[in-house]
């Protein structure tokens, strides 16, 4: 089939357009849609257990009757009606709810009589009882889902109120196709052994096809981005390139344009390619001409990016890293509050439905510690707790600077103003009513979190970079070593300075300096896990925190990438120019502390810069010190 240009452009805008309406995954579902279809899965289940569930709660309500009001029966038969009504209500599920919560009610005002139960207290038991069947028969098994709104969940505002209505619109995200935590390392693997991002299969490197009119300029720019942590494939011809499409998919196709001397004539080339085959790949042109009018060729041809000769990689890796980053987004962590276990676990199983990670804390007193653990995004409190108000717990929270700006949300049956008002005071961000909504949780607690990671990217990021800033680093790495210790678990931490970073800023001034610092920080995002964490120290020192990682396994890691490193070309003025950088590295082992771990890892730096430089020294573990 063969499409011209402009063909080409429609099918490509048609393909932009739905990537901008919402973020694509689940076969092409955008977040609303992966909702919708999580709430219609678990409606269901509910459907198909609810059987067995009214069936337990009448032999069991029977068996009470039958011995005259036993009380133990009757906390057995509350609860269960109970946990029907939580489930139903946050399925939106009214009609079946509205009886479940007086069965419930009506148990619980038998109890508080002492299990005294009249004639007239069973029949109204009896009488809800069939009320529930009849629900339960007549129930459809589609969830009446809410029409998309264009507001965005309000701040902490009356239940019942229109801006206290979250909108299910709100949910901007998939995250239901994110990776998860990387496994820890193998101290006795080879770097080549570990996994190495980006990635698209667990431990597959994303595939570039390079078409390139220059074999020496192809060869060289596979190789830089290899170091970069893509796998690159070099093809000759427009139908070479054609050919490995139908093929294999890579995650995206480089195409010079000059090639033949007609400067579209690749492009036209992969017109001929099925339509879906093109709208999954994204293309990125090269080319001589810097003119207007080759840019709009390259805008109607369908690509995402042109870049002039000579090619900056960093601007390549960038425009590689952007993709990824739309693609892959990292799952939301929410960590419950609550110890209605019913309503907790509805929560968790909602939640995880559309792919958010999620920690349920029963007790307020082992919050704490999980925090650490668990690290969230979003603290999801009932005000009701045994031992403690949910806002007292909260308190408690945002006492810890590393979570002072934690956002937290509140789940209460009751509103009431200065309620609220004192909620706001206390760090709250939203008050959720009971009985709770699916899609106001959903969207609530997605609007959350994407504030809240807007603000933490402003806050604790290196602007230059992107990295860490120092003080966030500090601070992450403060939580990783009371968890290592704590769990017995190896870390590592490493110190990098650039070598003779004065001289590259003397002789080729600071604009040379901050882009090698930025591609610094480019390459190591790239080549490590996502579960190690990054940042600058300050000037030209970085700093990494290896989780679940010892010594020798630290080494290799880091030797790899001083031997990569030294081997990439930054470019300068046309020119090419190529920087080492030094490394100390130290480990947990011994050592009690994160200040004893830098302190350690910092003179191991100074012991590599004066050995050489270009070169990573592992400090001795505290336990060979002392011997």
């Amino acid at each position: 089939m063969n499409l011209t240009v402009r063909e080409v452009s429609k099918i490509e805008t048609a393909r932009i357009f739905k990537s901008v309406a919402g973020y694509t995954g689940f076969h092409g579902m955008n977040a609303l849609e992966v909702f919708r279809k999580a709430l219609r899965e678990l409606s269901e289940r509910h459907a198909q257990e609810l059987p067995r569930k009214l069936t337990e709660i009448e032999d069991l309500w029977r068996i009470v009757v039958d011995a005259g009001g036993a009380r133990d029966g009757l906390v057995q038969v509350q609860r269960l009606a109970h946990g029907l009504d939580v489930a139903s209500s946050m399925l939106g599920l009214p009609d079946l709810s509205s009886p479940a919560r007086r069965l419930a009610r009506t148990l619980a005002a038998g109890l508080a009589a002492g299990a005294d139960f009249t004639a007239v207290d069973r029949d109204r038991v009896d009488e809800l009882l069939a009320e529930l069947r009849r629900a339960a028969s007549s129930l459809s098994t589609v969830v009446p889902l809410p029409a998309p709104v264009s507001e965005a969940p309000a701040e902490m505002t009356p239940p019942g109120s229109p801006s206290s209505l979250p909108a299910a619109a709100a949910v901007t995200a998939d995250p239901a196709t994110l990776p998860r935590r990387a496994p820890p390392r193998d101290p006795a693997a080879s770097f080549a052994d570990l996994p190495a991002p980006p990635v698209t299969i667990e431990g597959e490197r994303r595939l570039v096809y390079i078409l390139e009119s220059g074999e020496e300029a192809a060869t060289n720019l596979a190789g830089q981005l290899s170091r970069f942590g893509y796998e690159a494939r070099i093809l000759e011809t427009a139908t070479a390139l054609v050919d490995a499409l139908s093929e294999r998919q890579p995650y995206a196709m480089l195409v010079d344009v000059d090639l033949a001397g007609d400067s579209f004539h690749a492009a036209q080339a992969i017109a001929s390619v099925s339509n879906a085959a093109i709208a999954r790949v994204p293309l990125l042109l090269l080319s001589s001409r810097t003119d207007v009018q080759a840019r709009l060729e390259s805008v109607r041809a369908g690509a995402v990016a042109y870049f002039s000769k000579p090619l900056r990689i960093g601007e390549l890796v960038d425009k590689l890293d952007s993709l990824a980053s739309r693609e892959t987004p990292e799952p939301y962590r929410v960590m419950i509050v609550d110890s209605d276990n019913n309503r907790a676990d509805l929560c968790r199983a909602i939640l995880h439905e559309v792919g958010m990670e999620v920690s349920v804390v029963r007790s307020p007193a082992d919050l704490v510690a999980a925090l650490g653990d668990f690290n969230p995004e979003l603290l999801l409190i009932a005000l009701k707790l045994p031992e403690c108000g949910g806002d007292e717990i909260a308190q408690v929270v945002h006492q810890i600077p590393s979570y002072v700006s934690l956002p937290v949300v509140f789940l209460s049956e009751h509103w009431n103003l200065d309620r609220q008002i004192g909620l706001m005071n206390v760090g709250g961000d939203a008050l959720l009513p009971l009985p709770l909504q699916a899609s106001q949780l959903i969207s609530t607690v997605i609007a959350r979190v994407e504030r809240y990671r807007t603000l933490s990217a402003l806050m604790q990021h290196d602007s230059l970079t992107g990295l860490l800033n120092h003080s966030r680093l500090q601070q992450y790495l403060e939580i990783e070593g009371l968890r290592a210790v704590r769990q017995s678990h190896p870390l590592a931490f490493a110190m990098i300075d650039i070598d003779h970073f004065k001289l590259v800023n003397d002789q080729f001034g600071h604009p040379v300096g901050d882009r090698i610092l930025k591609n610094l920080a480019r390459f190591l995002r790239q080549q490590l896990r996502k579960s190690d964490i990054v940042g600058r120290y300050g000037g030209e020192e970085f700093a990494i925190i290896l989780t679940d990682t010892d010594g020798p396994a630290a080494i290799a890691v880091m030797e790899k990438l001083c031997s990569d490193f030294s081997r990439l070309e930054h470019e300068v003025d046309g020119a090419t120019l190529t920087v080492a950088f030094s490394a100390g590295v130290a480990s947990m082992s011994g050592r009690q502390s994160a200040r004893e771990l830098v302190l350690a890892a910092d003179r191991a730096l100074y012991a590599a810069k004066r050995a050489g430089r270009n070169r990573v020294v592992l400090a001795p573990d505290e336990s060979q010190q002392q011997a």
